[in-house]
């Protein structure tokens, strides 16, 4: 079974890149000098992910507040409302509000993404490239909606608008990372569940490598099937999360292309790198196809020197594995 590492989602935004951009949005300093603060902060998770011999990584969506506040930068139709708590983290973003259509507007996403390229190559990181966004279903989610009629539509339209996204993005981006933490939520009707192949087809179809990522607690394990029939390269679970539950997540994996969250990012506790050999064990006997390392959800939730820890973790563990 092969194993490699990889880096996921977001990385914590240390505080003087914070303030930088706060100044930056005050008008208190210039583009020019922000993007030397956003340089160094970025090089950093880049210089980690190298440091582990990633095969993976993200730029850490510094320049973002976080993954919802991503999406502000290629949709246009949704306006930002007021703070809302992230599921049940101590964690808030703001609310899209959607109000008319959803469309492309992607002008600044492209600008950030070129520029964490550049980073990329200056920092000589071998590591592929991913952009990171939020999926359809979560999307719907955690948003307020004021324009559609029904979830179907919507989620249809911003999967239309983050495939045209994505192909904008090619020549950039080696990989696409899709978060969708709603996957497995108990408010979640089934009936959407089992639209969801049907409304990622426009991503499914863009020629670019596609990892599609849940995480949190997985409240209804028969979505599993639903989850690995949406099309994508690889598959990713928050094991971490689930460890009263991978008794029966295991015999699930046959054949399976997976990115294996086990790296708690919801925890300053760091793992045993046994126990993360144990959980690697036991996906190689019951049959993954192919195995990512990673953090299981964003790492907004923890210090840096924390998050920098448990990455490290990885340089213990990964590697090629028969």
């Amino acid at each position: 079974m092969q194993i490699s590492k990889s880096i996921a989602g977001s990385y914590p935004k240390n505080p003087k890149l914070a303030k930088a951009q706060a100044w930056y949005s005050a008008g208190k300093i210039g583009k020019e000098k922000y993007e030397k603060y956003l340089k160094t902060y970025t090089m950093k998770v880049f210089s980690l992910a190298k440091e582990i011999n990633a095969s993976y990584t993200t730029d850490g969506l510094l320049r973002w507040d976080d993954i919802v506040d991503v999406t502000f930068s290629f949709v246009k139709g949704a306006t930002k409302g007021p703070l809302i708590r992230f599921y049940d983290n101590n964690f808030y973003y703001r609310r899209p509000i959607i109000t008319s259509k959803l469309t492309k507007d992607d002008n600044s996403l492209i600008e950030a993404m070129g520029f964490s390229r550049d980073v990329m190559k200056e920092a000589g990181v071998s590591s592929k490239l991913k952009g990171v966004f939020l999926g359809p279903l979560s999307y719907y989610r955690l948003s307020e909606v004021k324009h559609y009629k029904n979830p179907e539509e919507l989620m249809m339209d911003y999967s239309q608008v983050l495939s045209e996204t994505i192909d904008d993005l090619k020549g950039t981006l080696d990989t696409i990372e899709i978060h969708e933490p709603s996957m497995f939520e108990k408010r979640i009707k089934n009936e959407l569940i089992t639209k969801l192949p049907e409304i990622y087809s426009p991503i499914s179809s863009t020629k670019i490598e596609k990892h599609v990522i849940t995480y949190f607690e997985m409240s209804h394990l028969e979505r599993l099937e639903n989850f690995f029939s949406i099309k994508a390269d690889f598959h990713g679970i928050d094991l971490s999360e689930n460890l009263t539950k991978v008794a029966k997540i295991y015999p699930r994996l046959k054949g399976v292309r997976l990115i294996a969250g086990v790296l708690n990012t919801r925890t300053t506790k760091l793992e045993k790198v046994s126990s993360i050999n144990k959980v690697l064990s036991n996906i190689s006997e019951h049959g993954a196809k192919e195995v990512v390392l990673s953090n299981s959800s964003l790492m907004d939730f923890i210090p840096e020197m924390i998050a920098v820890k448990k990455i490290k973790l990885l340089n213990k563990v990964g590697g090629d594995k028969n």
